[in-house]
């Protein structure tokens, strides 16, 4: 039993060393990585599955989940056309991965810095395939450049992305492998960070981009320790301007034919006063079109005459999206729509001028409150709060507990950044990436009220003896 009991710890570990690369593989493999996750997980864990030292926790994080299946319910009965509630039932699989994750951190089962390692290794080797690619024209699998630079992604335009995402885990391994040796750590973090950034840009991925330079902002913050502050902060800044300087003066950015694509990207920026003004404006002669599926360009009046419509231009679509999401958000204010639904319930408001229909509405807050409401965002918006400013100012015993807290905390800050672009907070990459933090933290957090616990105990038990 003992062996079974080592065998069963180690699969776990090696399973979570291979994270990244599920990633790298797609939607399936990460589908399989969580099924097998799971069924190892509570195998080896049973009944502590079920054993939790902060119910608050346990009540938040279970709250939203009933809410996804209780809205997708909703919408089942109301449209069963859009139904959308076998997904919901198979989200559940993200709260068992965060259950597990959190009862291996808590149990001490947990390898942080072979995860921190696995995260370094897949995201380096794919920035250096980009890099190569965008340089040679031809990445390491044979994959050609062209405006996009996706590395073995090839038509998948998500290389940057990905870099962006599992950099900013690696990034503390080296921390903690040269943690006693600052001039090496120095010159290495150095070398690492421009490399990521530089493949980041050169995948054509935009908003990655800007948030490894606000993860390079928010850097100096992540530490108590004033010494180590300041030094991340003057590294900090000594990357930013050299990244400055490179993107400047770089002539191929200049004449590339993607730097086109970042004059569209700050033109497509959407603005909160044309927002407002639209979602504010009454269209009755429109209403006979409603819920017909064609769309306003096509409506025959409209397209004869195309007169006192005030049509905002079309650079990357986010305005659109945005506006026609929170129409519908508005209609169903509470509970939403039910998971995944935007990509039916758009249909609703396509008849409507500066509106549009994609999979989902390319920002993560928006996405949450079409599909579970202001009750599921605020739930989810707590709880991210709560895990992050909790552990925040309180010191691990270990400091492969407290980098890896800043690593997780550091992703959360990214991925929750309020003016990202943003697939699907539902799809498979995105809810197995922030379940996997939630669950990592929760972790860290059991694993701190045990210590604080302990030391108690003992504290209380001295007195007793005097």
């Amino acid at each position: 039993m003992k062996n079974f009991n080592i065998i069963s710890s180690k699969t776990l570990n090696i399973l979570i060393f291979t994270f990244p690369l599920m990633f790298i593989l797609g939607n399936f493999f990460i589908n399989t990585f969580v099924f097998l996750f799971s069924i190892i997980g509570i195998v080896y864990y049973k009944n502590k599955l079920l054993y939790f030292k902060d119910q608050k926790l346990f009540i938040l994080i279970s709250l939203f989940f009933i809410i996804v299946l209780f809205s997708s319910f909703l919408e089942h009965v109301k449209n069963d056309e859009n139904s959308n509630l076998v997904k919901s039932f198979l989200f559940l699989r993200y709260l068992i991965l965060a259950f597990i994750l959190r009862c291996m951190i808590a149990n001490k089962d947990f390898n942080f810095k072979s995860f921190l390692f696995s995260c370094l290794i897949f995201s380096g080797f794919i920035a250096i395939d980009v890099l190569i690619q965008s340089i040679l024209g031809s990445s390491l699998f044979g994959f050609k450049s062209d405006v996009w630079n996706s590395g073995m992604f090839d038509d998948e335009k998500i290389a940057g992305g990905f870099i962006q995402r599992f950099a900013i885990l690696g990034f503390f391994f080296i921390i903690l492998f040269f943690k006693n040796k600052n001039k090496k750590l120095f010159f290495i973090s150095f070398l690492v960070l421009i490399i990521y950034f530089l493949s980041i840009l050169a995948s054509g991925n935009r908003m990655p981009a800007l948030l490894f330079l606000v993860f390079l902002f928010f850097l100096p913050l992540l530490f108590i320790d004033k010494k180590i502050t300041y030094r991340i902060l003057i590294f900090s800044s000594l990357i930013s301007i050299v990244l400055f300087l490179i993107i400047k003066s770089s002539e191929q950015i200049k004449v590339h034919e993607w730097s086109k694509r970042w004059g569209s990207f700050y033109a497509g920026i959407p603005k909160i006063s044309k927002i407002s003004t639209e979602l504010k404006r009454e269209y009755p002669e429109l209403e006979k079109y409603k819920n017909t599926g064609i769309n306003f360009v096509n409506i025959p009046e409209v397209k004869e005459f195309m007169l006192g419509y005030d049509l905002y231009d079309i650079f990357t679509g986010h305005q659109q999206l945005y506006i026609t999401s929170i129409d519908i958000i508005l209609d169903d204010l509470i509970i939403g729509r039910g998971i995944r639904s935007f990509r039916n319930t758009c249909k609703e408001k396509i008849h409507l001028p500066n509106r549009s229909c994609q999979s989902h509405p390319h920002h993560l807050y928006l996405d949450i409150l079409n599909d579970t409401g202001i009750l599921g965002f605020f739930i989810i918006l707590i709880l991210v709060l709560f895990l992050s400013l909790k552990n925040f100012n309180k010191n691990y015993k270990k400091i492969n507990e407290n980098l890896f807290f800043f690593a997780i905390l550091a992703s959360f800050l990214i991925e929750f950044f309020p003016i990202r672009s943003h697939g699907s907070f539902f799809s498979t990459s995105n809810a197995a990436f922030i379940f996997f933090l939630i669950g990592s933290v929760w972790g860290l957090n059991e694993l701190k009220l045990k210590k604080f616990r302990k030391n108690r105990f003992s504290f209380n038990l001295k007195n007793l003896k005097s």
